[in-house]
């Protein structure tokens, strides 16, 4: 079973809080959090991190077992380390758009993906903006998904609907794969 855990990332806005947190992530996180340009990478990056403890200690592992490797295409491969020293994989996925991180987690699988996206659909997109937007999926289409996208009413509440639908999909597939899209 895959569980998901969701979370906004304005609960480490405090500089306080967001230090205090810090040291409730592993070193590699804690690491990687604090390698982070500006302030917002570095809350989704400490999100990803206590939402995988969450997770962990959900299933009533010890998260300081907690590992990770690299796999093939650099694709993060998490495992847990049980008490006769046997690692044992575990499947997480981790995705964050804007103020929003979410992680998947399973015992049960390895192979999956998740990504979120941030559809802010409340302006209206100008020609310059569907033309960018034709230009990056005519390079993740199929034939006939570009087809399907071609023939939309031109609505752009439709065409953009559609389009983050798609990309979050292929965006989830291509972190199954380790792969990605570009």
């Amino acid at each position: 079973m895959i569980h998901i855990y969701v979370s906004e990332i304005d609960v480490l806005d405090k500089e306080e809080v967001f230090k205090e947190k810090l040291d409730f992530v592993h070193t590699q996180r804690r690491m990687k959090v604090l390698r982070c340009k500006n302030t917002e990478d570095k809350k989704r990056s400490l999100m990803a991190g206590l939402l995988l403890r969450r997770a962990i200690e959900n299933e009533n592992l010890n998260y300081e077992t907690l590992g990770v490797t690299e796999g093939a295409y650099g694709k993060p491969l998490y495992y847990y380390q049980t008490k006769n020293g046997e690692r044992v994989s575990i499947g997480v996925s981790i995705s964050h758009a804007k103020d929003k991180v979410a992680v998947a987690f399973s015992l049960d699988e390895t192979e999956f993906g998740i990504d979120i996206e941030n559809m802010n659909i409340r302006f209206q997109y100008t020609t310059k903006d569907m033309k960018r937007l034709d230009s990056v999926l005519s390079k993740c289409m199929s034939k006939k998904e570009g087809e399907y996208y071609q023939n939309l009413s031109g609505e752009y509440k439709e065409t953009i609907d559609y389009a983050g639908r798609l990309s979050t999909r292929k965006e989830a597939y291509a972190k199954t794969t380790g792969v990605g899209l570009g």
